[in-house]
């Protein structure tokens, strides 16, 4: 199942399946079930797919700086 697989990823891979006590196999079919079974849709915009990753992270509120007065258009009369 986990053919020419990186020996440090196979590592982690071993640690993984100690801890959920599962063997090699079960692991791999949950970890590739998890990979393709996301809530985002095909298709969808980039801005709901980093929403639903990063939704729980909470958001920046940023200060918005006062309105100035514009200045006055420049004369290109010469």
């Amino acid at each position: 199942m986990f053919r020419k697989l990186d020996p440090k990823l196979k590592a982690l891979l071993r640690v993984r399946v100690a801890e959920n006590g599962q063997s090699m196999e079960d692991e791999g079919v949950d970890i590739r079930h998890a990979a393709l079974s996301t809530d985002v849709e095909r298709g969808g915009s980039l801005l709901a797919f980093i929403r639903a990753r990063a939704g729980g992270v909470g958001g920046v509120e940023l200060e918005v700086p006062p309105r100035e007065v514009v200045r006055d258009p420049p004369d290109f009369g010469g």
